[in-house]
């Protein structure tokens, strides 16, 4: 089963505008001989990179539009990840020190626009073959781990042995992965490992070491896309309606993409019965229980004169976790 939710419109953002009828129109699906056809379903597992999975499958989307000859193309959400969170803050201020939590947009703009996508093969096919038998987001934390005791290692034992600390930490990675099932000519050469080592925090290593495996395959570029944010909230109950209905003229236009959506989690498991944020999104405590998420909308219909959305999220194919207020393709 496709794990494909479809909710009733507003429930995502915020429900004091609750139900609004509109006429979209018939009902149409991306997946469905649209651009979402072969773009397979996501599980981010364990790791909270929603956002990655949500840029990615709209960025392949794209490409298996007006690339031709790229149908089978996927992105790796693991270099997207790294992209977009090795950023200046993490060089000057040593944060962000994983690829867990990000927006959407920026995401998009940091990751795909300025570097292009790296295709997944480069990155998820090793780990593949490194730790066979776990789900993919586990085996993106297990290298993750890895490097970053490495990282970590290599930048303790410097003080003791300056510039050889760093040819000695990449030798001992690279035979760690190598005896995990690594290729040995698929993975970066010791020195350029080692100038990856001398990376500030273990973010911008991971990003040296997976831009590396991204070598491999060349990179598809779309400097000329657009990532735009529209906020729900900010637009009323006329806006909102107007907003709704663009979204359905959208989706049905030739060659439509589908369209990113930032909203709270919660609403997945909890149903109709969950309030959202309220009139306010600086109350800490609405704020903590939002479960921030991002998916993508990929289908729209019109039911009993109320409209609703097909959402593509990324929790794999099964349709645990969902209230049962919502139907599970």
């Amino acid at each position: 089963m496709k794990s494909v939710v479809k909710l009733f419109k507003l429930v995502i953002m915020c429900t004091q505008f609750t139900l609004i009828p509109t006429a979209i129109g018939a009902d149409f699906r991306l997946d469905q001989g649209g651009s979402m056809s072969n773009i397979p379903v996501h599980n981010q597992g364990n790791l909270g990179t929603c956002y990655a999975h949500a840029v990615s499958q709209a960025t392949d989307a794209y490409i298996h539009t007006f690339a031709r000859g790229n149908e089978a193309w996927h992105t790796s959400t693991t270099m997207l990840g790294t992209e977009y969170r090795d950023t200046f803050l993490t060089h000057v201020f040593a944060k962000n020190s994983d690829i867990e939590g990000g927006l959407v947009c920026a995401s998009f703009r940091r990751a795909i626009k300025k570097h292009g996508a790296c295709a997944e093969s480069s990155i998820e096919g090793l780990l593949e073959r490194m730790y066979t038998g776990n789900p993919s987001s586990y085996r993106v934390a297990r290298l993750f781990n890895d490097l970053t005791f490495r990282f970590n290692e290599t930048h303790k034992a410097s003080r003791q042995l300056g510039d050889s600390a760093y040819q000695q930490g990449a030798t001992q990675l690279l035979v760690t992965l190598i005896q995990a099932g690594a290729l040995a000519a698929e993975l970066p050469t010791i020195d350029e490992v080692a100038l990856a080592l001398r990376a500030r925090t273990n973010l911008q290593f991971a990003h040296k070491f997976f831009g590396h495996l991204c070598k491999s395959t060349p990179r598809i570029k779309l400097a000329n896309t657009k990532c735009k944010n529209q906020h729900i909230w900010l637009r009323g109950k006329r806006g909102l309606q107007k907003l709704i209905q663009d979204i359905g003229s959208h989706l049905k236009k030739e060659n439509a993409q589908p369209i990113m959506i930032s909203y709270c989690g919660n609403v997945l498991e909890k149903g109709r019965k969950y309030r959202g944020l309220g009139n306010t999104i600086l109350d800490p405590i609405k704020t903590f229980s939002c479960g921030y998420h991002a998916s993508a909308i990929i289908g729209i219909r019109e039911k009993d004169k109320i409209t609703q959305f097909l959402l593509r999220n990324s929790w794999g194919e099964s349709c645990f976790g969902y209230s049962r207020d919502w139907e599970c393709d």
